[in-house]
């Protein structure tokens, strides 16, 4: 009797929970869901007008609508690993393995290209309003001027991956395999660096009002240094840190780790909460204009977490995620996977949990 019982108790528990999740509401509305053949790496990023700009290790750079719909491609002669960069004048500049940085304008039309003296692998920013910075082939970092046609190279050691940004001084900083955080004057001049105890590869660094440098390194410490490129204190994972840190509205800090978790840190280092996912991460945070928090995993989920690190939705892709989420200015996020499986996702407002499972 009592095993006959146990057995009628459990039958109406199943059937609450499959319709609660069943009448569930998601937070996650899916716009559209593109397949583009290739393998993506580089992020996408978004134009003035929320233009999609997407670069593919199948030597193509794609323009988007915000809606999905294809608006432009251009092929070079090799793989675009780069994430490209909008550029103040709303043009685009992505880096190449074929040794070109090329431009185009937001719609996708191809304006020119320059030839370097080695791969383009990382990100390009502005120095200034006619100079970008970037690093190309091994032990370079390169300062060149558009207007002038000038190009000024800083030697380091090592391959420069690191994604670089122009601080409030008007100074850059730069990551490199070198293990080591560089920091260049606007006469790409080496003035100092910061040396990690791994690759500071990927991670575009943080400047935060209190003056603080923050980004995050190979050896699985999340950095916070001065302008000085003094250590003011470092947040230990267990795994690699290879996307960038990103700021809160509430002022804490968001970052993932190869650790399959995502943390939450006040400006002092301070753990806040950290939430598991089910792998490890490569891509950095987007955060929405209302503060929730999407994150894209190894373990093929995008996720979508609250400012304070509660998980409010998930999808499952069936694919690994190595890029980046965006989340575009009138609220949809654009996230694609490895093997080119590109989301367009709107986020409604309703309070209510529900998962997607895709192509699982």
């Amino acid at each position: 009797m009592p095993l006959q019982l146990l057995k009628f108790l459990k039958t109406p528990l199943l059937i609450i929970c499959i319709t609660l999740n069943a009448n569930a509401q998601s937070k996650f509305n899916i716009i559209a869901n593109k397949k583009i053949d290739g393998w993506f790496f580089a992020s996408p990023v978004s134009t003035f007008d929320n233009n999609i700009v997407l670069s593919s290790h199948n030597k193509h750079v794609y323009f988007y609508n915000p809606d999905g719909t294809e608006i432009n491609s251009y092929k070079a002669n090799g793989w675009f690993h780069a994430t490209p960069q909008v550029l103040h004048n709303n043009t685009v500049a992505v880096g190449c393995y074929d040794k070109h940085l090329y431009f185009f304008d937001h719609l996708g039309n191809f304006l020119d290209k320059v030839k370097f003296n080695g791969k383009v692998f990382s990100r390009v920013t502005e120095a200034n309003d006619s100079a970008l910075l970037f690093g190309v082939g091994r032990g370079k970092i390169l300062m060149y001027d558009v207007a002038e046609k000038v190009k000024k190279v800083i030697a380091v050691k090592k391959i420069v991956h690191g994604s670089p940004i122009k601080l409030s001084d008007g100074r850059l900083v730069i990551g490199g395999n070198n293990n080591e955080l560089y920091f260049i004057n606007q006469k790409a001049e080496l003035t100092n660096s910061f040396k990690t105890k791994g690759w500071v590869m990927h991670t575009k660094p943080l400047e935060v009002d209190s003056g603080l440098i923050i980004f995050g390194s190979y050896d699985k410490n999340l950095y916070a240094i001065n302008k000085s490129g003094t250590l003011e204190w470092k947040f230990k994972t267990n795994g690699k840190i290879h996307g960038s840190p990103q700021l809160l509205k509430n002022g804490n800090i968001v970052f993932c780790s190869f650790d399959g978790n995502v943390y939450i840190v006040n400006k002092l280092g301070e753990l806040i909460s950290s939430f598991k996912t089910g792998a490890k991460i490569v891509a950095s945070p987007a955060v929405c204009d209302n503060s929730n928090i999407v994150i894209a995993s190894f373990d093929g989920n995008i996720y979508l977490l609250s400012e304070s690190g509660l998980l409010l939705d998930k999808i499952y892709t069936g694919d690994k995620i190595y890029s980046s989420p965006i989340s575009l200015n009138n609220g949809t996020v654009v996230c694609v996977t490895m093997k080119g499986q590109t989301y367009f996702i709107e986020i409604n407002t309703s309070p209510m949990l529900g998962e997607h499972i895709i192509n699982k």
